[in-house]
Order: structure tokens, then sequence, then C-alpha cells
């Protein structure tokens, strides 16, 4: 699997690319490893405003809710235009001008911007077992997945819960059921825990465990994660090619990267 770009709405707005599978062109709020934006291109998430622009000029922008700029590459200027954003397979997002030459290139340092990656499990075939991992604190359990179709580590999804994306959806079912579906309601993933427990709810660890468990914290289901997996943040993401996948831990933020903080006007988008 692939890293992948995604805005979200929140009051400090983010934009995070995770490692992922290849592709060509950027989905909504979501770039894979592989894919570009183009000159004019944005990544965006819904009508919140909140977008990461590669504009005109070369500079690559991120944008708030009322449209103004809070941090940028600081790429315009140096006699370009038409520059194009790619994400390399090692997880490193680059600007590069109409030449191909470097013009910025994200550091592996470890908010707004995030790499997280790589992709660790996936509903695609990959087998899972229990776990003995107890869920920490009861402020962890809010049905709180603030991306429609994203969940990070903390969060958790519980009584028909969901994220969705191009029809498919992944959801935590009131009979304690973790389900995939399609938009006819067709399941072509599960974990079978049907009645299996109480009030049961779906969380994702900071290891990158996605586990179901009742409502008394007995493990019900769990994709598993080794204990030498890294602590960090891992993010749960409802592809649209029908695929949940989790990715992390977070490899690189513009959080500390303190030269794109806007400190001048910015130029057209």
């Amino acid at each position: 699997m692939a890293p992948f770009l995604n805005i979200i709405p929140l009051c400090i707005f983010l934009l995070i690319v995770l490692i992922s599978a290849s592709g060509s062109t950027a989905e909504t709020n979501v770039l894979l490893t592989g894919q570009t934006l183009s000159h004019q291109a944005k990544l965006s998430y819904a009508d919140t405003g909140v977008s990461l622009v590669m504009q005109h000029d070369c500079n690559l922008v991120t944008y708030n809710g009322q449209g103004t700029p809070t941090w940028h590459t600081n790429t315009a200027g140096k006699g370009y235009r038409e520059c194009i954003l790619s994400f390399t397979d090692n997880g490193r997002l680059v600007v590069r001008n109409p030449n191909g030459g470097q013009m910025w290139i994200s550091s592996n340092a470890n908010s707004k911007v995030s790499i997280i990656g790589p992709a660790v499990w996936s509903t695609s075939g990959i087998e899972s077992n229990i776990s003995s991992e107890i869920v920490p604190s009861i402020k962890n359990l809010k049905n709180s997945p603030i991306v429609y179709n994203i969940l990070f580590s903390g969060q958790v999804l519980y009584n028909n819960g969901k994220l969705s994306d191009n029809g498919y959806s992944f959801i935590m079912k009131d009979d304690c059921e973790l389900a995939l579906e399609n938009c006819n309601g067709l399941v072509s993933w599960s974990t079978w825990t049907k009645g299996n427990g109480q009030n049961c709810f779906a969380r994702l660890s900071y290891k990158g465990e996605l586990a179901v468990r009742a409502d008394d914290y007995e493990p019900v289901w769990s994709s598993w994660a080794s204990e030498e997996a890294p602590v960090g943040e891992y993010v749960l993401l409802m592809q649209q090619n029908g695929e949940a996948v989790i990715y992390g831990p977070e490899v690189w933020t513009n959080k500390h990267d303190k030269s794109g903080f806007i400190k001048m006007p910015i130029s057209e988008k």
C-alpha cells in the first residue's frame, strides 16, 4: 500500500499525507503515493473552505475556512510558473518546476500538514486476532470521527457510527459487528461478531490497532498490532476503492517547519 493527503475541518485545520497505494490524480481530500497536484489544483474538505493549493506561481499554500493563508512553501517569485506537487514512494512531498527541478521537499522530521504511513492493516485480506489491550480511559470513548472518511488514534465508532466515501461505508453496528458495505448494503468484509457483546465500540489505538470491544471492555475482535509497533498517530481511512486501511505513524508535520508559516502576503491562488 502507499501515503495520502487529507483535509479536515478542525479548529486547527490539518492536512494529512499518508503513505498508501499508487495512482495518478488526487481524490477530494486524499493524496496517495505516486499522485500529483498540478498547478491550480487543490485538496479540500467538503464546503469548509479549508484547502491545500498548488498555486500558479509555484507556491504550495494551506488556507483556512476564511480563505486566509496559514502556511506555504515560500516557492513563489523564483521565476517559474505551473509547478507540480508530487508525493514520492518514500513519503516525501516535492514541489517541482516545469523542467523537473526540485524547488521544495518535505523533511523527515517529527498541525497543519502531516505525512503518515505506511499502511499497516487493510480489509483486503489480512488475518486478525484477539487483542488483550485495555482501553485506558472512558474519556476516549466518544463517537468522534471528525472527517467523514477518517478515524484517528484514540477515536471510536459505536451505535452505527461509520466512515464513508464513494458509496462505501465502514460501520460499527449496534449488534456488535464491524462491517464494510457498498451503497446497496452488500457486505464485502466483516468481523463476524454479531451478537458477541452489548454496546460494542471500535477504537483505533496509538499503535495502529483497530479493536472491537464490548461495554465492559471485553475484547471481541482486533486487527492485531505487534508489541513492537511504534506509538504514534495512526489513521483509519475509508478509501474510494472500497478498502478500509490503517496508516501510520506520523513521519512528518509542518507544525515544526517554521520557515513555511506565513510572515508575508501570499500571492494569487
